[in-house]
C-alpha cells in the first residue's frame, strides 16, 4: 500500500466578511468551519474579526477553520428620566 497525500489547501482570508460570506468562502476550497459569535466592542457588527489558523496557511483539505464573528454586546434600552418625580408618579409613567 502507498501512503496518500493530504491535498494542502490555502486558507482565505474571512476577516471582514459575514458569517454567510465566510462559510461560503471555506465551502469553496474544501475546508469545515466552526464559526462563534462573540461580544466585540469596536469590532463591525455581524463580520468576521478572527480566523485561526490565519489567512494564508497550507492546511490539508477538510480542516476546520474556527472564526469569530462580532455580536452586539448589550441592546439599547430608551431610560426616561424620572427625576424629580415621587415614586409613585415614576411608575405610573
Amino acid at each position: 500500500m502507498s501512503a496518500r497525500r493530504a491535498i494542502l489547501v490555502v486558507t482565505p482570508n474571512l476577516v471582514g466578511l459575514t458569517k454567510a460570506q465566510a462559510l461560503a468562502a471555506l465551502a469553496g476550497v474544501g475546508l469545515g468551519a466552526s464559526p462563534s459569535e462573540v461580544f466585540a466592542l469596536g469590532k463591525p457588527l455581524g463580520r468576521v474579526f478572527d480566523q485561526s489558523p490565519n489567512a494564508g496557511v497550507s492546511v490539508p483539505g477538510g480542516t476546520t477553520i474556527s472564526f469569530q464573528v462580532a455580536k452586539a454586546p448589550f441592546a439599547t434600552v430608551l431610560v426616561p428620566n424620572l427625576h424629580g418625580k415621587v415614586p409613585a408618579a415614576a411608575l405610573a409613567g
